[in-house]
């Protein structure tokens, strides 16, 4: 599978990031990105702290986790 280096003129792209990072959300919205939807993130056991989810710039599939 090759993967696009760009996207066509209209083409969507979609993007999730966690709310937490704030410098994800500032580049994205830079970029001209708007916010589409939210999502709840659930855990078991032990929350993550902020700052190791503010590492997070970008999550690949949420439906994985």
């Amino acid at each position: 599978m090759k993967c696009k280096e760009t996207v066509e003129e209209n083409g969507k792209l979609y993007v999730s990031v966690p709310a937490v990072n704030k410098i994800a959300v500032e580049i994205l919205q830079g970029l001209g990105f708007g916010q589409y939807s939210k999502s709840i993130r659930m855990y078991f056991g032990e929350k993550l702290e902020t700052k190791r989810v503010s590492g997070v710039f970008a999550i690949g599939g949420s439906e994985k986790g």
